[in-house]
């Protein structure tokens, strides 16, 4: 037996399903290079600046800071400082860094814990508030971490270094989702990390109190740059489970949208979202560095000078 379905369209006006688009919200974490102290093995203080270097000439250095403009659309353009000091004072001297931090929050829409706000327009239930929570650093290779000196950070240990009873562990920051388990080798490679974290000492919402402050003796191998520290908001909360929202950044005359996931920073590259930042870019190096492409110029013009004489020589004088 044969059935026919007849299909029949019907339209019914006034028709509201009720969708609304939940309030959105963000954090931004800015990183940037406070000072530089640059101390001889006999104690005395070759080098001490401050951002403000970058506004106010300062002798042998060059300061260029990050700067941030993601909310506006680019992404951060990131900064470096070149220190110049004489090679016999460099090897033996110690550099300290000392980095500020700062977590703000570009976008944060009006939202409620309660239903009422979005079904009758009426307050219902408390503020929502989104907070960062945890934050990361990962700090050079070769530069010292010094808790005494850093309130509120603690090191993430390594198990094998010996016991790490009631501290902050490597393997923790995966088993507690912090880091993006697919990062591990990447993470492990940065043999000092470093974390802070909400506490009822430690408000991390206003982390630009709580600077970190790093240190290294100069040698042959670790001088001529590499101390960049990045880090990265690793865990935050919100009172109803939001995420962070997206944001379009444009690139190449291109828009990009980025979906920012904490936990995800890969530490050995340059930061990719919203939620993590590095450190300007510090080097120290002789003065030689100063007038090296000058030198390169000077060769090449005077290898170009000698090569017109030689074809000049060959063509009007030995012709004749």
């Amino acid at each position: 037996m044969l059935l026919m379905v007849q299909q029949m369209e019907q339209q019914i006006p006034n028709i509201d399903l009720g969708l609304v688009e939940r309030p959105k919200t963000q954090l931004e974490i800015t990183k940037n290079v406070k000072n530089i102290k640059v101390t001889l093995s006999d104690g005395s203080i070759v080098f001490d600046a401050t951002q403000r270097a970058e506004k106010t000439e300062v002798k042998d250095a060059i300061w260029k800071s990050n700067i941030f403009s993601t909310t506006r659309g680019t992404t951060p353009t990131w900064g470096f400082i070149q220190l110049y000091l004489d090679e016999e004072l460099m090897y033996g001297a110690t550099i300290q860094i000392e980095y500020n931090m700062n977590i703000t929050q570009p976008i944060n829409e009006r939202d409620f814990t309660g239903d009422k706000y979005y079904v009758k327009g009426e307050v219902d239930g408390k503020l929502v508030t989104t907070k960062a929570t945890e934050v990361i650093c990962y700090i050079p290779n070769k530069m010292q971490f010094d808790k005494e000196v850093n309130d509120g950070w603690n090191l993430i240990e390594d198990e094998q270094s010996g016991s790490t009873e009631g501290k902050n562990t490597q393997n923790e920051i995966f088993e507690q989702g912090l880091v993006n388990e697919n990062l591990k080798d990447e993470v492990n490679s940065i043999k000092t990390k470093v974390k802070i974290e909400d506490s009822n000492e430690t408000d991390i919402s206003d982390i630009s109190e709580n600077n970190l402050t790093v240190s290294q003796l100069i040698t042959r191998d670790g001088a001529q740059g590499g101390y960049v520290s990045v880090a990265e908001i690793v865990k935050i909360q919100n009172d109803v489970g939001r995420r962070m929202t997206e944001y379009i950044i444009k690139s190449d005359n291109k828009e990009k949208t980025i979906y920012p996931i904490v936990g995800n920073q890969d530490p050995t590259n340059k930061p990719a979202e919203i939620d993590s930042a590095q450190g300007e870019n510090v080097a120290v190096m002789p003065p030689f560095g100063i007038g090296q492409v000058f030198y390169y110029v000077l060769t090449i013009v005077i290898a170009g000078m000698l090569v017109v004489g030689i074809i000049f020589i060959k063509k009007k004088v030995l012709v004749k």
